[in-house]
Parts: C-alpha cells; structure tokens; sequence
C-alpha cells in the first residue's frame, strides 16, 4: 500500500495556478515567490513520497526536509509584497510603516530566519551522517522557523 500523494497534487495545481496568474496578469515578481514556492514544496513532497517508499535512503529525507522548511519563505514574501500594494490601495496614511518599509523589514527577517534554519538543518544533517544526536540542530531549526510565525 503506497501513501496517498494528496499534498503534491495539490502544491502542483497550486504553483500551475500561480504561473497562470503571472502570466495573465503580468506579475512578475510571483515567479520568485510564490510560484518558487510552489515548486519547492512540490520538491519536498516528492521527496517525502520517495522516502516513504525507501525509508533507509537519507537522500529523499534531506531532500524532503530542505524543501518543506524552505518553501515557506518566498510565499510569505509574497505576501508582504501583496500587503504593500493593499497598504498603498487603502492609503499609507492608516499604516505604521510605509508599504516599501513593510516588504523591506519582513523580508530582511525572513531571510535571517531561513539562515537559522538553514545552520540548524546543516547541523541535524552532519550529526545524522555520524550517528549521534541531532537535537541542538534541530532545536536551532524550530527556533529558526517559531521566529518567522
């Protein structure tokens, strides 16, 4: 009995619909965000199939984690892009900070925040590799990712 490919269908026909809008509506700046987005979790969820089918392969697994835990942070992006444009629709006037600074500030910190999560994947990974705990790795991780929520 193979695992039900729910997710990957529906981050495929996600990223597909993505595309379209790009394309359609001429926004450009979704192809780095959102529809990379889409095919990052496509990545992770065929990896995680793939290690579901072989479960003493690392690779699947490494590739699983890298996509999954990346994936989310050129959509947030995304979104904060789109919260700029519904600030400057509705007027600057009734936001802290201007539409540019919140793209700006949001996404500087997620990028610091992947960075964290990227040396606490490397960390759990190498420590994998030799046998031993990898809990200070993967701690490092899920700091790196309670930060971005």
């Amino acid at each position: 009995m193979y695992p039900f490919p729910g997710f990957l269908v529906l981050y495929s026909i996600s990223t597909v619909l993505h595309l379209g809008q790009v394309v359609k509506y001429r926004l450009w700046w979704m192809i780095p965000t959102a529809t990379f987005a889409g095919i990052l979790d496509i990545l992770g969820w065929s990896a995680r199939l793939w290690s579901s089918w072989n479960l003493k392969l690392l690779t699947p697994y490494e590739m699983q984690i890298v996509g999954t835990i990346i994936a989310p942070t050129p959509l947030v992006a995304a979104n904060f892009i789109i919260l700029g444009r519904v600030i400057t629709q509705i007027g600057p006037q009734y936001s802290r900070l201007t539409p540019k600074l919140y793209t700006i500030v949001f996404c500087c910190f997620d990028i610091i925040c992947l960075i964290v999560q990227a040396v606490g994947g490397a960390s759990a990974a190498h420590v994998a590799n030799t046998k031993t705990s990898a809990s200070m790795g993967v701690n490092i991780m899920l700091g790196g990712i309670a930060a971005q929520l």
